[in-house]
């Protein structure tokens, strides 16, 4: 008889957080994603007229736009005092694109059971 080898499983170096990893967890915070809401109702807006909205400190405020602008949702510019924060949703985009793409055979039964229900469920 001829013994299998066992398949070592495949080691992900996670040093380095990926763009969905940095994405989700900008995402994930109830005041990162109020501030991505103030930001989309400007083109650009300075960081005096963002903390007359937001209820929190400088360095909060701060830190999270920091987390924003690591994972590429929020761009800053200008020099000194002067920086403008712009909002780009294109990594927002890509991630739940890609992340739609990856699972859509997951969930197309579940979209057949949401639209055709099922006797197992107390709504089909």
């Amino acid at each position: 008889m001829a013994t299998r080898e066992k398949q070592r499983p495949r080691i992900i170096d996670r040093t380095e957080p990926d763009q969905v990893q940095l994405v989700l967890t900008a995402l994930a915070d109830p005041a990162r994603r109020w501030i991505l809401n103030e930001l989309d109702s400007w083109v650009g807006i300075p960081m005096c007229y963002l903390m007359e909205e937001l209820p929190m400190s400088r360095q909060a405020a701060h830190k999270h736009l920091e987390v924003l602008a690591r994972a590429g949702i929020v761009i800053k510019s200008g020099q000194g005092t002067s920086k403008m924060y712009y909002m780009d949703p294109r990594p927002i985009r890509q991630v739940f694109a890609n992340l739609a793409r990856r699972y859509k055979r997951d969930l197309e039964p579940l979209a057949n059971l949401y639209k055709y229900g099922s006797p197992y469920t107390p709504w089909g």
